[in-house]
This record gives C-alpha cells, structure tokens and sequence, in this order.
C-alpha cells in the first residue's frame, strides 16, 4: 500500500485501489476481496486523470473507494486461475508433443534458497527482460508480445502471465489485436513440510493451493526422495491420479483427484500436479494470475476414511513451467519459462 499525499493507493485481487488515506483500512479491505465486478460501476474516478478514467469504478457500499481494471478481470478480458473455471481447459485431455512448442523462446530461472527453507522464491524477477519479450512471425508484422512475472513491492505484489498479440502499423509501432492466444502455469511440483506422522496409508485428501481447493490422492512413498518425485514424467504421475480415482471408487469416496501427494517421511511430502492451469482466449491480451504459487502456507485434512487427520505448513515450488503465446494458424510464437528452485 502507497500513500500519495491524501490518496492511498493498493495494488489488490481485482485491480488497483484508490481511496482517501483517512479511510486506509477500508482501501484494504476492499482491494483484498475477490469476484467484486458485481458490486462494480463504471465512474471516473477523481484520484486519477480524465484520460485514464474511463477503465474506472465506484464500488457499491464503500463510498470514496474505487478500483482501476489494470488486470481485466472487471471487464473480463484477463483471467485468472482463481476464477472464470468455465473457461478452463484441463491441457491433459489434449496431448502435445515437444514440437509443438519449438517455436517458443525458452527462459530458464533458477532460484538459489541457500539451505532449508530459504526465502528466495519471493524474489521479484521477469522472464524474458524488458526488450527481449516480442516473438516475430515470419511475415514480420505479427508478434507475440509475453511477460512472465514476479515483482513484489514490500507489502504488494504482482505476478503472473501477461501475453497478447500485436500487429506493427508502422516504423517501430506496435498496436494490440484481437487473435487466438494460449497461456499456462504446468508441471508443477510442490515441497510441503507439515506433520504427516497421522498420515499412514493411501488416501484422498482436500488441500489448498493459489486459492482454490483441490481433492488429492494421497500415496505413500516413504524411503523415496524429493527429487526422484520431481522427476517422474507426466504418464506416472496420470497412472497415479488413474489408482486415486478407482481408491476413490473403491472406497465410495466421491471425488475426482487433480494431484498426487507423495508423503517421504513424517515431515515431508511432494505433490505434483498435471498440466492443471491452461486459458485460451480470441482477445488480444489476456493475463492469468497465479497469487504467487512459489512458496506460503500449506493446509490439507483427509477424506472420509482412515479415521481424521489433518495437517498445515508451508510449502515452495520445486518446479514449474508457464508459457504464452500467440497462435496464427498451425504456428505458435510466444515464450516459456521453465522454473527450478534449487537449496544449494
């Protein structure tokens, strides 16, 4: 949160916040809420200039506040992975080669934790650097134009995928247009420490993770290491969630797993999930917002079966990759990142 002169200022859910600094808490509060487009009304909004206050709203019960629609998620041209499930399409349903994606500029990021627990994965970074971020076409005139992102401001924080695609009018200007774009957050991996020691057998668990709830086949793999979970390829990983939904069956448990949680010991255990978080969209940018899934709390309880346990702690990301891209035809342009948190 910011403070310019009598105006506060807060990077929130939905957008950015404006509000007068005697009414801070409220500013806050607000901007800390999701799914407010109900309660949204396009009005111009005084703390900001006349040109810019087209793309601003009053917010019904809180007078003197108003949100500036940075991200889209009021008008609904972005999205996030928090909302707009409809939307959603499960990229494991639809299988892609390697190839397919040999045409994005691959962005290695390695984050380096020290020992334990580090807290290096909160470190702000972008992928590509600022210059590096327009993939051409081969005609020349189209680009993909992506930025892949973490920055944290203190007490806010902005990330996630940002692509769209843009035409070139003339000498070095680039305009935005409306065409097929694809974006996703895969192959994720998570490091969980909390107490398993009431965690003794197969399961189906309920956790939480970028804001939303997940069911999860929980397998035991006690004496096996973290890195020999992260490496498991994607058709193990199926074959496990394929044993939890027949567990879950078998067990008249009504759930659908999306994940496997590997539990290593009393202490430790690694989910990894398929390529759960993938958007397409015709729009000409779209942004989807991952409320930065690196590292935080951790809280998951068991099902219905193996009497009651449940269990909270923390968690980093050992591995992910997210990409956007523009698709013109059977070509896809855009860039990946492929991120690796490493404790050396």
């Amino acid at each position: 949160m910011s403070l310019y002169g009598s105006t506060m200022i807060k990077v929130g859910n939905e957008g950015v916040f404006y509000g007068p600094a005697t009414d801070s808490l409220a500013v806050r509060f607000v901007a800390n809420m999701s799914n407010i487009s109900s309660l949204c009304q396009k009005e111009n909004c005084p703390y900001i200039s006349n040109k810019n206050s087209q793309e601003s709203y009053s917010i019904s019960g809180y007078d003197g506040i108003y949100v500036f629609d940075t991200f889209g998620l009021i008008e609904g041209w972005g999205r996030t992975i928090a909302e707009n499930d409809s939307n959603e399409t499960d990229i494991a349903t639809k299988v892609y080669v390697d190839g397919e994606y040999q045409e994005l500029n691959t962005n290695a990021l390695e984050l380096f934790g020290g020992t334990g627990m580090a807290a290096d994965w909160r470190k702000s970074f972008v992928k590509p650097k600022s210059g590096n971020q327009k993939v051409k076409f081969s005609d020349k005139k189209h680009c993909n134009d992506t930025k892949i992102y973490q920055q944290n401001y203190g007490v806010d924080s902005d990330d996630g995928v940002k692509t769209k695609t843009m035409k070139k009018r003339l000498g070095t200007i680039w305009d935005k247009v409306n065409g097929p774009l694809e974006a996703a957050i895969k192959n994720i991996s998570l490091y969980v420490q909390a107490d398993f020691t009431e965690c003794t057998k197969d399961d189906i668990c309920h956790m939480k993770f970028v804001n939303r709830e997940f069911d999860v086949y929980v397998k035991q793999a006690r004496r096996t290491s973290a890195n020999w979970v992260v490496g498991l390829n994607n058709t193990s990983v199926s074959s496990e969630i394929s044993r939890g939904e027949q567990f879950a069956k078998e067990h008249n448990i009504s759930s659908t797993p999306s994940a496997v949680m590997y539990v290593l010991n009393n202490e430790v255990a690694v989910v990894r999930f398929l390529d759960k978080f993938r958007y397409e969209s015709n729009n000409s940018v779209m942004i989807i917002k991952w409320r930065t899934p690196f590292g935080g709390d951790f809280a998951a309880k068991n099902s219905r079966m193996n009497g009651s346990w449940k269990t909270a702690g923390i968690y980093h990301v050992e591995k992910l990759d997210a990409y956007g891209c523009s698709i013109r035809g059977d070509v896809r342009k855009g860039s990946m990142m492929h991120y690796t948190y490493n404790k050396k």
